[in-house]
């Protein structure tokens, strides 16, 4: 399946400055995050059928990957998976980006006449991290609110600590 990512979605707080090497590797990270996570919210079921209604343009996968208010008690709004990733994705970026492995060991980048400054704080990278999985959460309620048990979920269970996991 195609990106629900690009690179140019990171703007505003969740701008990384790329070009034309970091750009590739944006776009190897946007690809895993969305697997991996993906996969893990929805299963391989839900996640196979996600992927070819997008591609078919119907309605509840769009309003899934881009966001929806649902009527519940009271009514509540859901970002959407595409502002999900995309804060996991930055996460993740930034936090492996913040130094390179070298052939002698783990380096920061250094200027010819200056240092670099400093890194990212640990507390904004942790804010998006928990604005991500927030929006995870939102969007496992979602999708049990929007869906009764069909064939689609018969891949989901719940364990002990009421996390929804996959077979």
């Amino acid at each position: 399946m195609a990106n629900i990512l690009t690179t140019s979605d990171f703007v505003g707080e969740l701008e990384t400055p790329t070009n034309s090497y970091t750009e590739t590797k944006l776009g190897y990270y946007i690809a895993d995050v969305q697997e991996r996570v993906l996969l893990s919210l929805m299963g391989y079921t839900l996640k196979t059928a996600f992927e070819a209604g997008l591609i078919a343009a119907e309605s509840k996968y769009e309003l899934l990957r881009d966001g929806d208010t649902y009527d519940t008690d009271p009514v509540r709004y859901f970002d959407g998976i595409k502002d999900m990733l995309k804060y996991l994705t930055y996460f993740y970026y930034v936090r492996d980006m913040q130094s390179q492995l070298t052939m002698i060991g783990n380096k920061q980048a250094n200027s010819t006449n200056s240092t670099s400054g400093a890194s990212i704080s640990k507390v904004k990278l942790t804010r998006m991290y928990n604005k991500g999985v927030s929006i995870y959460r939102e969007a496992d309620s979602y999708i049990q609110v929007k869906n009764t048990p069909t064939e689609i979920f018969e891949d989901f269970y719940y364990n002990d600590l009421g996390f929804m996991t996959f077979v």
